[in-house]
Order: C-alpha cells, then structure tokens, then sequence
C-alpha cells in the first residue's frame, strides 16, 4: 500500500491544468508542426480540431491518430471518423 500511495500524489500533479494545460498546447503544436510538414501544408480546421491530412502512411498509427487538437491521417476524414476523433481532444 505505500507504494500506491506515493503514486497518487504524482498523478495528482501531473493532471493539474497547471501542468496539464501546457502540455497539451505542447503536444498540439508538434503535432501541427509534424502533420504541416509532411502533409505539404494541406492543413484545415473543422469541428473543433485540426485535421493534417495528405500524410504519409508511416506518419501516423492506423486510419488516423489524433494528437492534442490535431487529426494526422492519409485520407481517412469523414464526419463520424471526426466526431469521434473529437472526443479524443
């Protein structure tokens, strides 16, 4: 049980929106960077997330992965494949 104990107050201040927060707007910003580059800039916004689309297969895990606010995937955007993305956000 001690161990367990100790845990908790790490997990504690890792999920506070002081430490949180940044790391998601870290997270969204290299993938942005990341899905830009290798999608050739083919970059758009829709239902709250940033979908980088035209990737390589290699760039991403599956049909599509979702990164902070960011959507990587080939051609795989459809309005139920980002409804449910979204919920990844």
């Amino acid at each position: 049980m001690p161990r367990l104990s100790r845990v908790r107050w790490l997990r504690w201040l890792l999920l506070t929106p002081v430490i949180a927060r940044p790391g998601y707007w870290f997270a969204t910003a290299s993938a942005l960077i990341w899905g830009s580059m290798l999608g050739l800039f083919h970059v758009r916004r829709q239902g709250g997330l940033i979908i980088a689309s035209h990737l390589p297969k290699w760039a991403f895990g599956r049909g599509g992965t979702t990164i902070g606010a960011v959507y990587l995937t080939s051609t795989h955007v459809t309005p139920a494949i980002l409804e449910h993305e979204a919920i990844h956000r």
